[in-house]
């Protein structure tokens, strides 16, 4: 019987670090220590959010513009090498915020909040975040003494609502990613940063939980690219 109760105890601590391994595998280039170690006190339950769970989160579209320019006076391995520095500066801050960073495309940050752990007053955190990116991005402009017609800057779209989120690809490459409409629209306001020529923009849904803690200002109602119903949209002034 004691072989038995002990054998037992090693097969479930074996397949428990098997678990840990995998978690670690999956999640630790998209979240911070303290998310981590989270997800590690339930490793199966952990593992079960994988295969994909619909659930509200705060997901931001940040574009980081400026570099086109800025290439036309600089050598390639400068622009990279500042671009890589960018990119550090704006990881860290989301992850002091326990934001879950999920892809780089180009010269834009796709991050979101509330998974895979749950997280309250994700609204908040996000917005909260990306306005203190702003603040280091122009420490960042201030350190290479960019004129003002050519310095880095941002435009950010951020949206609260329902997504799917899981490990999403093919037996070649699985990403733990945020797919769905709420997803779209934020990648939608990060393009109308440009046309309304603010640097934050906010869905009414982030707006209303927000509960005026930060000051915002509306821009109207707008149809976005896909959509068949408008949407009150707010500025943020960084």
């Amino acid at each position: 019987v004691f072989l038995i109760g002990f054998s037992s105890i090693l097969y479930k601590l074996f397949f428990e670090q098997k678990e840990k391994k995998l978690i670690k595998k999956t999640f630790s280039k998209y979240i911070n220590p303290y998310i981590m170690e989270e997800l590690l006190k339930n490793p199966a339950g952990s593992l079960s959010i994988l295969g994909g769970q619909k659930k509200e989160i705060t997901v931001v579209f940040a574009d980081i513009r400026g570099f086109t320019t800025i290439s036309e006076y600089l050598p390639a391995e400068e622009i990279v090498k500042l671009l890589n520095e960018c990119f550090s500066v704006l990881s860290n801050i989301i992850f002091k915020y326990n934001g879950t960073i999920d892809k780089y495309i180009g010269d834009c940050i796709m991050f979101f909040w509330n998974a895979p752990i749950e997280q309250k007053d994700h609204p908040y955190l996000a917005v909260s975040c990306v306005i203190e990116m702003f603040r280091e991005l122009e420490k960042l402009n201030q350190e290479y003494s960019f004129s003002k017609n050519f310095e880095i800057k941002m435009g950010a779209g951020i949206n609260t609502g329902e997504a799917i989120v899981g490990n999403i690809g093919s037996a070649h490459l699985m990403e733990y990613t945020a797919v769905g409409d709420t997803v779209n629209v934020a990648s939608r306001l990060q393009e109308l940063t440009k046309e309304f020529n603010i640097p934050i923009i906010i869905s009414e849904y982030v707006n209303e939980k927000l509960n005026n803690r930060i000051p915002t200002v509306s821009l109207g109602k707008v149809l976005l690219r896909g959509r068949q119903q408008e949407i009150e949209i707010f500025g943020i002034k960084a």
